[in-house]
């Protein structure tokens, strides 16, 4: 992994800034976020098909409703969907938990196929294509598509009662996951409140079927700190990805680090009690942070941990002979912090700061770019008004992510 540790400046960097270049951030980050959400008619389709494809499992796999539990996971239990950027679509990562008696001593490669097969021949869904520990359906036609993970219970306790999942390295053909766990222990980090000593921004935090487990039901507010840092993280990878070689590509960090790292540094400053006049600060001294939880150990290699499940790592693919994907992260949280840094360059205003962010963040930037330098959310006192409005239609532009503590979480693949 790369050693140059710019982002460390990056906190110290926006505690100097002016109040003018922090509000013209804030203003041009939360018209940004606005963009982040999924389209609510693509939400929609896709809900209706999470339904119906639930429904069909379970008559497939002849099944009782209540003896198979289907619930989202990844970046649609979490809360941090962002758009797919150009023709790709968007993915949504779902668990087929098996818990009908059949499905007690089966081996995994047998569960694995059953379910793959229980998806075959449903023209809507396309047909099933194997992965690593899910079955993709590719949705033709769609802008979505699935990944669908088979799971059962470890009755006998090898991995302290957790769901199994196949993966044909691990122990029988199993490995332990627990994505409902995740999922929990991430929204309770991003429940913590940190009191901002900004009195404008504290007052405005408050503006802000069967067994198939529903999808996401309530708006992010933009003051959710810990889940728009994230959305910015994907964002920003996605984009500052979608031209590299196909090397590259395979190698970036993938969701659930980002996710991890976020929220355990994230915990760590609420922990330490620490004191921000805005979230701007928070999320600088966040991403700051992450990399400290980023582990090597001479025999062991690069851990991101599970905070939930100690014994997966989620960088193992880190450690693979030739990998260069604990270089990847490095090179990536290096550009994320030189690029958050670059929005207090005196050439704010230029359009050749447009392009830049164009390019680092995504086409969205811009119309929020030129937004943000027309009509300032944040100014004199009197325009707590138009703050309270512009966090209103945030509100209400929103997708509906998943309420706190419901089913869901890591995406693995």
């Amino acid at each position: 992994m790369t050693t140059n540790r710019s982002s460390i400046s990056l906190e110290e960097r926006v505690l100097s800034a002016s109040t003018d270049d922090q509000q013209k951030w804030q203003n041009l980050i939360f018209r940004l976020l606005r963009n982040l959400e999924l389209d609510p008619t693509l939400r929609k389709e896709a809900e209706d098909e999470y339904q119906r494809i639930g429904r069909r499992l379970a008559e497939k796999l002849d099944v009782q409703s209540h003896e198979i539990t289907v619930f989202a996971q990844g970046s649609m239990s979490t809360q941090t969907t962002v758009p797919a950027k150009g023709n790709t679509n968007f993915d949504l990562d779902v668990v087929a938990f098996l818990h009908a008696p059949k499905f007690n001593n089966a081996e995994a490669e047998a569960l694995f196929h059953m379910v793959g097969n229980a998806l075959k021949g449903d023209a809507s869904a396309g047909e099933p294509e194997e992965r690593r520990r899910c079955w993709k359906l590719p949705f033709p036609g769609k802008r979505f598509y699935f990944d669908i993970t088979p799971a059962k219970k470890d009755l006998h306790g090898y991995y302290s009662d957790k769901l199994l999942v196949r993966d044909v390295e691990g122990f029988k053909g199993w490995s332990p996951s627990n994505p409902a766990e995740f999922t929990e222990w991430f929204n309770a980090q991003a429940e913590l409140e940190f009191r901002f000593t900004t009195n404008y921004f504290i007052e405005a935090r408050g503006i802000a079927l069967d067994h198939i487990e529903p999808l996401p039901q309530e708006p992010v507010s933009p003051f959710d700190v810990l889940r728009r840092t994230v959305q910015l993280m994907k964002l920003h990878r996605d984009h500052t990805y979608w031209e590299a070689t196909p090397e590259r590509k395979k190698a970036q960090p993938i969701s659930v680090i980002l996710v991890t790292l976020a929220a355990k540094s994230y915990e760590w400053l609420y922990g330490q009690g620490r004191q921000f006049a805005t979230p701007l600060e928070l999320v600088f001294a966040l991403v700051a942070k992450m990399r400290d939880f980023v582990r090597f150990d001479n025999q062991a290699g690069w851990c991101v941990e599970n905070p939930v499940l100690p014994m997966e790592n989620f960088a193992e693919r880190w450690n693979d002979e030739g990998s260069n994907r604990a270089d990847e992260f490095g090179w990536w949280h290096d550009t994320f912090s030189q690029h958050l840094s670059m929005l207090f360059d005196d050439e704010f205003t230029s359009a050749r700061h447009e392009e830049k962010l164009r390019k680092a963040f995504g086409g969205n930037v811009s119309d929020a770019w030129r937004a943000a330098q027309a009509k300032p959310y944040f100014g004199q006192s009197g325009q707590m008004t138009s703050l309270r409005n512009s966090l209103a239609t945030a509100a209400a532009n929103a997708t509906q992510p998943l309420p706190t503590g419901a089913k869901g979480s890591n995406n693995l693949a």
